[in-house]
């Protein structure tokens, strides 16, 4: 499968999500061991005024052209670029959910190295801002995937906002 058509079947998937929350169905009301039985949790199914849905946030990760590119309910929010793993270190492809956020993070393996707004996404790999933006476009990390501390910053917010649940990190290789 290609990576377009990837990304395309995940935005639907999101949406698809995006809407299985906004309904009340989550995790706990399916049945055990997967069933796709629905339990009924006496919900309505309709919104009410009061309540705001939250948006699915797809965060799309581009090790080849070393960009990141943020979704919004389906729709391109931001292109920015990114700097991953350098050689002798790899930033992990895959499909993840944010782990752990922090306003400010100080490396522990990394000479207490500043980690603004960190989302931490899998084990010790995080999305942050850097000081080091001439170096942004290529690979300079120990793994991490840097951005502009003002991107970082936006990034942060619009998680925070959505939810990690309304969260899906995508790193392509």
């Amino acid at each position: 499968m290609s990576q377009k058509k990837l990304i395309k079947n995940l935005l639907a998937l999101g949406l698809v999500f995006s809407i299985w929350g906004i309904f009340g169905f989550h995790s706990g009301e399916l049945g055990e061991g997967g069933d796709k039985e629905q339990i009924n949790t006496g919900k309505s199914l309709q919104t009410t005024e009061t309540e705001t849905p939250r948006e699915a946030i797809i965060v799309e990760i581009d090790i080849a052209k070393q960009i990141m590119t943020v979704h919004r309910d389906g729709e391109v929010l931001y292109i920015w670029k990114i700097s991953t793993g350098r050689a002798g270190y790899k930033t992990p492809g895959g499909s993840y959910r944010p782990q752990r956020m922090y306003t400010m993070w100080h490396s522990r393996t990394y000479n207490n190295a500043p980690m603004p707004y960190a989302i931490f996404f899998h084990n010790g790999y995080a999305i942050h801002g850097t000081t080091a933006i001439g170096r942004l476009g290529s690979p300079a990390s120990h793994g991490c995937v840097r951005l502009e501390t003002a991107n970082a910053k936006e990034l942060y917010k619009l998680v925070t906002a959505a939810g990690v649940n309304e969260t899906q990190i995508l790193v392509l290789n």
